[in-house]
């Protein structure tokens, strides 16, 4: 069965878990008592801009050189730009040849252990070099594929076991990327929701078991099991946090131990802007055990009717007022909420760069001839 989606910019887009649940709640009492007591901010602690006249995408971030690798959909081609902004190479190798990829790529990484970056299609993972030239390219066939037209938009989900030159990919299991889940198990009935390709034997393998009821608001009725998964794969500490677009559930699994489930979070809904009536689109670890969660409320029709009113132009899922950033402390047993940056858009990249450290892009200049991309670096500061 394959997929395919179209994908833009502006898309709005387990067995049975061992008893062993930590749960946080927070009480509105507590919410206010724990906020008054520690101090958190989102701090903008550096800014660059990158000149260049055509759109692109950052896609990853190098921690070891503090590079970037972005994607141009208009010329096609991945550049590389180091920690000022100034791009250092461009590499077009857009083709059929034997060292070039094509242009159905979905997603693309930095290989920090083993050199160079990771390209990835529906079918197709290629390992290229520092210098660009392959080392391995591997073909697989998923049962479930995604096709995502435009060029690469994620960060190629794979990680490591012992040997750092055979990597495990997840094949189409993206962020914020609805997957049907319930035409999944009709066809294969496992129970199993992401499929696996493992480099080192290029065989593909499904892991993950699920029971959607453990995570809080599954409606399938409502959501037709049309899920976004929201999830971020922390390779150092291998370990995958798993939540759903409309669930205040975070999942954290041992990829090391066959994706075993660890501990799971739970969010009250009470103590969230939206009264959990929006939808988680980021998360993402900071200082160990600790999670920031990016919600999106969203407004009601009549609301959205009268924005259009008055700016014709206006788009909710564009605007910041919209979405908040929620830091989850399990340890200091605190959830505090943090005004999303004015000035930074929404709805776009957002690179984690360090723990408590992460980049995001400015928005644009009204009316302006844009031939420059500005991004803000921000800071969770205590």
């Amino acid at each position: 069965m394959t997929l395919k989606n179209l994908i833009n910019g502006r898309n709005e887009v387990f067995w049975k878990f061992l008893p062993v649940i930590v749960v946080m709640f927070f009480s509105c009492q507590a919410k206010d008592r724990e906020s008054a007591s520690l101090d958190i901010d989102l701090v903008k602690v550096d800014s660059f801009v990158v000149k260049r006249d055509t759109r692109f995408r950052i896609l990853d971030h190098h921690s070891k050189n503090g590079n970037y690798l972005g994607y141009d959909p208009i010329t096609k081609s991945f550049i590389l730009i180091d920690a000022q902004g100034e791009i250092i190479r461009e590499v077009l190798r857009i083709g059929e040849g034997p060292n070039e990829y094509n242009s159905n790529l979905s997603s693309a990484a930095f290989n920090e252990d083993g050199g160079g970056v990771f390209l990835q299609s529906s079918n197709e993972l290629i390992w290229y070099d520092q210098n660009w030239e392959i080392k391995k390219r591997w073909k697989y066939g998923p049962n479930f594929g995604l096709t995502v037209y435009g060029g690469p938009r994620y960060r190629t989900p794979y990680y490591f076991g012992e040997d750092t030159s055979r990597p495990f990919v997840f094949t189409s299991f993206f962020p914020n990327t609805k997957i049907p889940f319930n035409e999944i198990q009709t066809k294969l009935g496992n129970g199993y929701i992401v499929e696996l390709f493992d480099s080192s034997n290029d065989t593909l393998i499904w892991k993950l078991p699920i029971d959607f009821s453990l995570y809080s608001e599954y409606n399938p009725k409502d959501k037709e099991f049309d899920l976004a998964p929201i999830y971020y794969l922390d390779t150092e500490n291998k370990l995958l946090l798993l939540s759903f677009d409309n669930s205040f559930t975070v999942g954290v699994y041992d990829l090391n131990a066959d994706f075993n489930f660890t501990r799971q979070i739970n969010l009250e809904k009470s103590n969230l802007m939206d009264n959990g009536k929006g939808k988680t689109v980021k998360l993402f670890p900071v200082y160990n055990r600790d999670l920031m969660i990016l919600r999106y409320s969203g407004i009601s029709e009549l609301e959205l009717a009268t924005k259009k009113e008055a700016n014709s132009t206006y788009s909710p899922i564009q605007d910041s007022k919209l979405y908040r950033f929620y830091y989850a402390s399990e340890d200091k047993n605190v959830l505090k909420e943090l005004p999303f940056p004015e000035g930074i858009e929404p709805n776009s990249e957002l690179i984690i760069l360090a723990s408590g450290k992460f980049l995001m892009r400015d928005k644009d200049e009204e009316g302006a001839e844009m031939n420059y991309s500005s991004y803000s670096i921000y800071e969770l500061r205590m």
